[in-house]
């Protein structure tokens, strides 16, 4: 939001935006003496390419008595969208949640279990695999040694608990599984 104010007497002006030295927006209002006037500010980040932007935000008319105060600057940044690899014991179970994270607008790859990973994803979400190899826990591992996230969402009955429990899983879950409860 932008707060606006006439001092002396009530005004007309136009709120101008500008993104990178290109004007994006402008926005018409009218201020009443001495009453302040909020107004909606909208950057629009829609085709900016990732990577830190400078927004401008003014008054058209610059010639007033307190012309230095009618310009303000924001910087900001745009993130790159993350890439999730989703690897899937059943990769038609899978899709809602795979679908879910595309909706957040995640990279989205869904994928079925493999006993590698993409090292150009971000995050690996392993789901629903009954029983991951020692290989697949070590690539696991490397990837989570590099400071990226692993996911893992069990399966249900189907789960091999002694795949999960091997020395290779304990190198990436945080504990053991011992049963499942019921609820």
């Amino acid at each position: 939001h932008v707060t606006v104010k006439a001092t002396g007497k009530a005004m007309e002006n136009k709120l101008l935006v500008a993104i990178d030295g290109k004007q994006t927006s402008k926005q018409h209002f009218d201020a009443e003496d001495g009453k302040p006037k909020t107004l909606p500010l909208e950057i629009k980040t829609a085709g900016l390419d990732p990577g830190f932007h400078q927004a401008e935000v003014k008054l058209e008319t610059e010639t007033d008595s307190l012309s230095f105060n009618n310009r303000r600057y924001v910087t900001f940044a745009i993130q790159r969208q993350q890439k999730v690899l989703v690897l899937a014991g059943d990769v038609k179970r899978a899709e809602r949640f795979a679908g879910a994270l595309k909706a957040l607008l995640y990279d989205v790859q869904l994928k079925p279990a493999q006993d590698q990973v993409d090292p150009g994803a971000d995050v690996v979400f392993l789901v629903g695999v009954a029983a991951p190899t020692d290989k697949l826990w070590s690539a696991l591992a490397d990837f989570a040694q590099q400071g990226k996230g692993v996911g893992i969402i069990p399966p249900g009955d189907e789960m091999v608990k002694d795949a999960y429990n091997s020395d290779a899983a304990k190198k990436v879950m945080p504990a053991s599984i011992v049963q499942k409860i019921d609820s």
